[in-house]
Protein backbone atom coordinates (compact mmCIF):
# COMPACT_ATOMS: atom_id res chain seq x y z
CA UNK A 1 0.00 0.00 0.00
CA UNK A 2 1.03 3.29 -0.91
CA UNK A 3 0.98 6.45 1.70
CA UNK A 4 0.03 9.75 -0.26
CA UNK A 5 0.87 12.90 1.79
CA UNK A 6 -0.52 16.08 0.70
CA UNK A 7 0.40 19.11 2.82
CA UNK A 8 -2.35 22.02 2.20
CA UNK A 9 -2.44 25.70 3.11
CA UNK A 10 -4.60 27.91 1.66
CA UNK A 11 -5.17 25.74 -2.25
CA UNK A 12 -8.81 26.22 -2.52
CA UNK A 13 -8.39 27.12 -6.48
CA UNK A 14 -6.77 24.14 -6.92
CA UNK A 15 -6.98 21.66 -4.30
CA UNK A 16 -10.09 19.43 -6.68
CA UNK A 17 -7.58 18.81 -9.28
CA UNK A 18 -5.08 17.84 -7.73
CA UNK A 19 -6.78 15.28 -4.98
CA UNK A 20 -8.81 14.27 -7.95
CA UNK A 21 -6.07 13.16 -9.83
CA UNK A 22 -5.04 11.64 -7.08
CA UNK A 23 -8.53 9.67 -6.18
CA UNK A 24 -9.52 8.85 -9.98
CA UNK A 25 -6.84 6.70 -9.95
CA UNK A 26 -6.83 3.13 -11.61
CA UNK A 27 -4.19 1.79 -8.50
CA UNK A 28 -6.51 1.88 -5.59
CA UNK A 29 -4.76 0.86 -2.59
CA UNK A 30 -3.31 3.55 -1.21
CA UNK A 31 -4.24 5.99 2.01
CA UNK A 32 -4.40 9.68 0.70
CA UNK A 33 -3.33 11.83 3.80
CA UNK A 34 -4.52 15.49 3.23
CA UNK A 35 -2.66 17.37 6.22
CA UNK A 36 -4.21 20.71 6.88
CA UNK A 37 -1.73 23.58 8.13
CA UNK A 38 -3.91 25.97 9.14
CA UNK A 39 -5.77 27.11 6.02
CA UNK A 40 -8.43 30.19 6.37
CA UNK A 41 -9.77 30.01 3.20
CA UNK A 42 -11.91 27.00 2.13
CA UNK A 43 -9.48 24.18 2.31
CA UNK A 44 -10.22 22.70 5.37
CA UNK A 45 -13.98 22.32 4.68
CA UNK A 46 -12.86 20.64 0.80
CA UNK A 47 -10.76 18.14 3.06
CA UNK A 48 -13.65 17.33 5.26
CA UNK A 49 -15.46 16.63 2.06
CA UNK A 50 -13.16 14.50 0.47
CA UNK A 51 -12.57 12.10 3.52
CA UNK A 52 -16.58 12.24 3.63
CA UNK A 53 -16.84 10.76 -0.42
CA UNK A 54 -13.39 8.29 0.59
CA UNK A 55 -12.86 6.38 2.93
CA UNK A 56 -9.14 5.92 1.60
CA UNK A 57 -8.95 9.73 2.74
CA UNK A 58 -7.38 10.96 6.04
CA UNK A 59 -7.65 14.50 7.36
CA UNK A 60 -5.65 16.42 9.33
CA UNK A 61 -6.32 19.52 10.78
CA UNK A 62 -3.41 21.42 12.69
CA UNK A 63 -1.82 24.95 13.52
CA UNK A 64 -0.18 26.78 10.74
CA UNK A 65 3.48 25.25 10.94
CA UNK A 66 4.95 25.37 6.92
CA UNK A 67 5.59 22.71 4.80
CA UNK A 68 8.14 20.46 6.65
CA UNK A 69 6.00 20.43 9.76
CA UNK A 70 2.58 19.31 7.49
CA UNK A 71 4.74 16.35 5.68
CA UNK A 72 6.54 15.61 9.43
CA UNK A 73 3.13 15.36 10.29
CA UNK A 74 1.75 13.08 7.56
CA UNK A 75 4.58 10.76 7.83
CA UNK A 76 4.16 10.16 11.55
CA UNK A 77 0.39 8.00 10.41
CA UNK A 78 1.44 6.97 7.52
CA UNK A 79 1.30 3.13 7.14
CA UNK A 80 2.16 2.46 3.66
CA UNK A 81 5.04 0.42 2.64
CA UNK A 82 5.81 3.33 0.16
CA UNK A 83 5.55 7.05 1.00
CA UNK A 84 4.97 9.39 -1.85
CA UNK A 85 4.30 13.58 -1.51
CA UNK A 86 2.61 15.43 -3.53
CA UNK A 87 2.19 19.04 -3.29
CA UNK A 88 -1.39 20.38 -3.02
CA UNK A 89 -0.93 22.82 -6.14
CA UNK A 90 0.75 20.31 -8.48
CA UNK A 91 -1.31 17.32 -9.77
CA UNK A 92 -1.08 13.89 -11.25
CA UNK A 93 -2.30 14.17 -15.16
CA UNK A 94 -2.17 9.99 -15.85
CA UNK A 95 -4.80 7.82 -14.00
CA UNK A 96 -2.55 4.90 -14.38
CA UNK A 97 0.54 6.65 -12.79
CA UNK A 98 0.36 5.12 -9.26
CA UNK A 99 -0.10 1.37 -10.77
CA UNK A 100 2.83 2.35 -13.38
CA UNK A 101 4.56 3.29 -9.87
CA UNK A 102 3.70 0.27 -7.61
CA UNK A 103 4.31 -2.79 -10.79
CA UNK A 104 7.57 -0.69 -10.97
CA UNK A 105 8.72 -1.10 -6.86
CA UNK A 106 7.34 -5.20 -7.46
CA UNK A 107 10.04 -5.56 -9.68
CA UNK A 108 12.91 -3.20 -8.44
CA UNK A 109 12.48 -3.20 -4.37
CA UNK A 110 14.32 0.14 -4.91
CA UNK A 111 14.16 1.93 -1.44
CA UNK A 112 13.57 4.98 -3.36
CA UNK A 113 11.93 5.32 -6.97
CA UNK A 114 12.63 8.85 -8.87
CA UNK A 115 9.93 9.80 -12.06
CA UNK A 116 9.92 12.29 -14.54
CA UNK A 117 7.76 15.48 -14.63
CA UNK A 118 6.71 18.31 -16.27
CA UNK A 119 6.79 21.81 -15.87
CA UNK A 120 3.26 22.56 -16.09
CA UNK A 121 2.03 26.36 -17.14
CA UNK A 122 -1.75 27.09 -16.76
CA UNK A 123 -1.84 30.14 -19.23
CA UNK A 124 -0.64 27.44 -21.89
CA UNK A 125 -2.74 24.40 -20.15
CA UNK A 126 0.18 22.56 -21.15
CA UNK A 127 3.21 20.95 -19.24
CA UNK A 128 6.66 20.50 -20.88
CA UNK A 129 9.19 17.53 -19.76
CA UNK A 130 11.75 18.11 -17.51
CA UNK A 131 14.31 15.85 -18.18
CA UNK A 132 15.95 14.57 -21.56
CA UNK A 133 16.12 10.95 -21.42
CA UNK A 134 14.63 8.20 -23.21
CA UNK A 135 15.14 5.11 -20.58
CA UNK A 136 13.85 3.71 -17.85
CA UNK A 137 17.18 2.56 -15.28
CA UNK A 138 18.74 -0.61 -16.64
CA UNK A 139 17.57 -3.72 -14.58
CA UNK A 140 21.02 -4.90 -13.71
CA UNK A 141 21.65 -0.85 -12.05
CA UNK A 142 18.80 -2.02 -9.27
CA UNK A 143 21.03 -3.47 -6.43
CA UNK A 144 24.09 -1.65 -6.25
CA UNK A 145 26.07 2.19 -6.46
CA UNK A 146 25.55 1.78 -10.33
CA UNK A 147 21.91 3.02 -9.38
CA UNK A 148 22.75 6.37 -7.62
CA UNK A 149 25.78 6.68 -10.68
CA UNK A 150 23.15 6.21 -13.30
CA UNK A 151 21.06 8.89 -11.69
CA UNK A 152 23.82 11.48 -11.13
CA UNK A 153 25.28 11.08 -14.53
CA UNK A 154 21.87 11.72 -16.01
CA UNK A 155 21.62 14.65 -13.67
CA UNK A 156 18.03 12.97 -12.66
CA UNK A 157 18.53 13.12 -8.82
CA UNK A 158 16.97 16.62 -8.09
CA UNK A 159 16.47 18.14 -4.60
CA UNK A 160 12.60 17.59 -4.58
CA UNK A 161 10.42 15.41 -2.30
CA UNK A 162 7.71 15.37 -5.11
CA UNK A 163 9.53 13.17 -7.73
CA UNK A 164 10.24 10.07 -5.70
CA UNK A 165 8.36 7.20 -3.66
CA UNK A 166 10.75 6.02 -0.61
CA UNK A 167 10.19 3.11 1.27
CA UNK A 168 8.53 4.16 5.18
CA UNK A 169 10.65 2.50 6.73
CA UNK A 170 14.01 4.72 6.08
CA UNK A 171 12.32 7.41 7.55
CA UNK A 172 11.63 5.44 11.13
CA UNK A 173 15.06 3.89 10.86
CA UNK A 174 17.27 6.94 9.93
CA UNK A 175 15.59 10.45 10.87
CA UNK A 176 14.11 11.61 7.84
CA UNK A 177 12.09 14.03 9.07
CA UNK A 178 12.29 17.87 7.44
CA UNK A 179 13.62 20.83 9.18
CA UNK A 180 11.18 22.87 10.13
CA UNK A 181 10.97 26.60 9.63
CA UNK A 182 13.54 26.95 6.60
CA UNK A 183 13.39 27.62 2.64
CA UNK A 184 14.90 24.62 0.85
CA UNK A 185 14.30 21.98 3.14
CA UNK A 186 14.47 19.64 0.39
CA UNK A 187 18.05 19.91 -0.51
CA UNK A 188 19.29 18.70 2.96
CA UNK A 189 16.84 16.11 3.41
CA UNK A 190 17.35 14.67 -0.08
CA UNK A 191 21.23 14.08 0.51
CA UNK A 192 20.54 12.48 3.25
CA UNK A 193 18.18 10.45 1.61
CA UNK A 194 21.38 9.30 -1.11
CA UNK A 195 23.38 8.74 1.86
CA UNK A 196 21.21 6.63 3.84
CA UNK A 197 19.27 4.79 0.82
CA UNK A 198 21.02 1.24 -0.43
CA UNK A 199 18.58 1.04 -3.83
CA UNK A 200 17.55 3.47 -6.02
CA UNK A 201 15.59 3.20 -9.53
CA UNK A 202 14.44 5.38 -11.97
CA UNK A 203 11.37 5.22 -14.52
CA UNK A 204 11.00 7.44 -17.48
CA UNK A 205 7.47 8.66 -16.85
CA UNK A 206 6.58 12.42 -16.51
CA UNK A 207 2.58 11.94 -15.09
CA UNK A 208 3.54 14.27 -12.17
CA UNK A 209 2.10 18.16 -13.15
CA UNK A 210 4.65 20.86 -11.54
CA UNK A 211 2.70 24.13 -11.43
CA UNK A 212 4.37 27.05 -12.39
CA UNK A 213 3.19 29.63 -10.02
CA UNK A 214 4.14 33.33 -9.49
CA UNK A 215 4.49 34.58 -6.04
CA UNK A 216 5.24 30.95 -5.38
CA UNK A 217 7.80 29.97 -2.66
CA UNK A 218 10.28 28.73 -5.28
CA UNK A 219 9.64 32.32 -7.47
CA UNK A 220 10.00 34.61 -5.05
CA UNK A 221 13.76 35.04 -3.31
CA UNK A 222 14.52 37.32 -0.46
CA UNK A 223 17.67 37.09 2.03
CA UNK A 224 15.96 34.29 4.15
CA UNK A 225 15.54 31.97 1.32
CA UNK A 226 19.58 32.71 0.38
CA UNK A 227 20.92 32.37 3.52
CA UNK A 228 18.99 29.29 4.48
CA UNK A 229 19.66 28.03 1.06
CA UNK A 230 23.79 28.76 1.94
CA UNK A 231 23.14 26.78 5.11
CA UNK A 232 21.42 23.16 3.53
CA UNK A 233 24.57 23.42 0.95
CA UNK A 234 27.02 23.72 3.66
CA UNK A 235 25.48 21.13 5.88
CA UNK A 236 25.31 18.89 2.69
CA UNK A 237 29.25 19.13 2.39
CA UNK A 238 29.84 18.63 5.63
CA UNK A 239 27.93 15.45 5.54
CA UNK A 240 30.06 14.25 2.75
CA UNK A 241 33.33 13.84 4.90
CA UNK A 242 31.94 10.29 6.17
CA UNK A 243 31.90 8.90 2.75
CA UNK A 244 34.15 6.84 0.98
CA UNK A 245 35.73 8.01 -2.20
CA UNK A 246 33.64 6.44 -4.74
CA UNK A 247 30.19 7.95 -3.53
CA UNK A 248 31.89 10.89 -2.39
CA UNK A 249 32.63 12.00 -5.50
CA UNK A 250 28.58 11.39 -7.23
CA UNK A 251 27.45 13.11 -4.04
CA UNK A 252 29.27 16.09 -4.58
CA UNK A 253 28.10 16.45 -7.72
CA UNK A 254 24.32 16.55 -6.25
CA UNK A 255 26.01 19.29 -3.82
CA UNK A 256 27.65 20.96 -6.95
CA UNK A 257 24.14 21.24 -8.42
CA UNK A 258 22.69 23.02 -5.39
CA UNK A 259 25.63 25.51 -4.90
CA UNK A 260 25.10 26.46 -9.13
CA UNK A 261 21.19 27.36 -7.85
CA UNK A 262 22.55 29.83 -5.15
CA UNK A 263 24.33 31.68 -7.56
CA UNK A 264 21.03 31.91 -10.01
CA UNK A 265 19.84 33.19 -6.60
CA UNK A 266 22.27 35.54 -5.65
CA UNK A 267 22.33 36.88 -8.85
CA UNK A 268 18.24 37.53 -8.25
CA UNK A 269 17.96 39.39 -5.25
CA UNK A 270 19.11 43.03 -4.83
CA UNK A 271 22.44 43.61 -3.38
CA UNK A 272 22.26 44.63 0.36
CA UNK A 273 24.63 44.55 3.20
CA UNK A 274 23.34 40.99 4.67
CA UNK A 275 23.26 39.38 1.33
CA UNK A 276 26.89 40.08 0.49
CA UNK A 277 27.83 38.52 3.79
CA UNK A 278 26.24 35.26 2.61
CA UNK A 279 27.78 35.26 -0.98
CA UNK A 280 31.33 36.09 0.16
CA UNK A 281 30.62 32.95 2.34
CA UNK A 282 29.83 30.84 -0.47
CA UNK A 283 33.23 31.64 -2.12
CA UNK A 284 35.44 29.19 0.01
CA UNK A 285 33.07 26.29 -1.45
CA UNK A 286 33.06 26.95 -5.13
CA UNK A 287 35.83 24.28 -5.72
CA UNK A 288 31.76 22.18 -5.66
CA UNK A 289 31.62 23.27 -9.10
CA UNK A 290 33.78 20.80 -10.61
CA UNK A 291 32.42 17.63 -9.37
CA UNK A 292 29.23 18.34 -11.26
CA UNK A 293 28.92 16.55 -15.10
CA UNK A 294 25.74 19.00 -15.71
CA UNK A 295 26.66 20.82 -18.86
CA UNK A 296 25.18 24.51 -17.21
CA UNK A 297 27.51 23.77 -14.06
CA UNK A 298 30.25 23.16 -15.93
CA UNK A 299 30.17 26.41 -17.59
CA UNK A 300 29.72 27.86 -14.19
CA UNK A 301 33.12 26.22 -13.60
CA UNK A 302 34.45 27.20 -16.27
CA UNK A 303 33.67 30.68 -15.73
CA UNK A 304 34.76 30.66 -12.18
CA UNK A 305 38.30 29.25 -12.75
CA UNK A 306 38.76 31.78 -15.52
CA UNK A 307 37.51 35.23 -14.19
CA UNK A 308 37.08 34.05 -10.20
CA UNK A 309 34.04 34.11 -8.03
CA UNK A 310 33.66 38.12 -7.33
CA UNK A 311 33.16 38.35 -11.10
CA UNK A 312 31.40 35.08 -11.88
CA UNK A 313 28.76 36.44 -9.63
CA UNK A 314 28.48 39.95 -11.28
CA UNK A 315 28.30 38.10 -14.75
CA UNK A 316 25.17 36.43 -13.35
CA UNK A 317 23.55 39.66 -12.08
CA UNK A 318 24.06 41.68 -15.29
CA UNK A 319 22.55 38.62 -16.94
CA UNK A 320 19.21 38.74 -14.31
CA UNK A 321 19.24 42.18 -14.89
CA UNK A 322 19.61 42.62 -10.91
CA UNK A 323 22.25 45.18 -9.46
Amino acid sequence: MLSIILPIFNMEEHLNQCVYSILNQTYKDYELILVDDGSIDKSAQMCDEYAEQDNRVIVIHKENGGLSDARNTGVKVAKGEYIFFIDSDDFLDDNQALEKIVNRLKNSKADVLNFGFKKYYANEDKGYNYFKIDKNMPIEYYKHEKGFEFLIQNSLYIASAWNKVVKRELFEKNNLSFKKGIYSEDIDWCARLLIVAKKFDFINESFYCYRQREGSISKSISNKNLNDLKDAIVTCYDMSNDLHDSFKNYYLSYVAYQYATFLVCQAKVKLDQENKIYIDQMRKYSFLLKYSNNKKVRILYILNRLLGYKNLCRIMRIFYGVK
